[in-house]
């Protein structure tokens, strides 16, 4: 009689951790949380899955004029493995214009290879209008970001900024995971802000 054959159990891929899945965009999503260290004297601005507590609070991103754009690069380290960006990610971002004016608020999502920079998908909001005691926490949407490898030794990149629409202001943005109070942005007393700078970043699920 011959002997039953043995058969070994199905490789299982690497699934990567996500917050939730987009079913009708085939997509796992990761959020990502905004934050500053300090090294050697210089700020570095970054996002992490972690919530640390950031070291500042708040960015002045300078004066607005009509047309003028001032934003921030918040990174994620090197990768260790390719991953593949692909759907809809948003961006809860709050910000205020000092001393009047108005401004939009826009969010771009490219890849950094440490030298230069590679444009993927951006997205914008609506014109705000100050009297200069405007604090609001919005949403940002990028849709249709297009199937983008990401490669070993890469990073992901999130470029946060603000363009003025007629003259006069200074722009800041908050970004802080664990929601503390600053200067410019104190949640404590306006609940209808955060001082929690997050991205809901889409990747591609492997199927087989």
């Amino acid at each position: 009689m011959p002997l039953p054959k043995k058969y070994a159990p199905p490789l299982t891929p690497v699934i990567a951790t996500y917050n939730y899945v987009d079913v009708a965009e085939g997509t796992g999503i990761t959020t990502f949380n905004a934050c500053t260290t300090n090294v050697a004297g210089t700020e570095k601005y970054f996002i992490t899955t972690a919530e640390p507590y950031s070291n500042t609070i708040e960015t002045n991103l300078g004066a607005l004029g009509a047309g003028v754009t001032a934003d921030k690069d918040f990174d994620t380290g090197e990768l260790n493995l390719p991953i593949i960006v692909k759907g809809t990610a948003t961006v809860n971002v709050t910000s205020a214009l000092i001393d009047g004016g108005s401004y939009f608020l826009y969010a771009k999502l490219r890849k950094w290879d440490g030298t230069s920079e590679t444009e993927i998908a951006q997205g914008s909001g609506s014109i705000l209008a100050t009297d200069g005691n405007l604090r609001r926490t919005i949403l940002l949407k990028i849709s249709d970001i297009p199937p983008t490898l990401i490669t070993i030794g890469e990073q992901i990149r999130l470029t946060v900024g603000a363009q003025g629409v007629t003259a006069g202001g200074t722009a800041w943005i908050a970004h802080d995971p664990q929601n503390r109070d600053g200067t410019t942005f104190v949640p404590s007393t306006t609940p209808a802000i955060t001082n929690k700078l997050i991205a809901n970043i889409p990747f591609q699920i492997k199927t087989a």
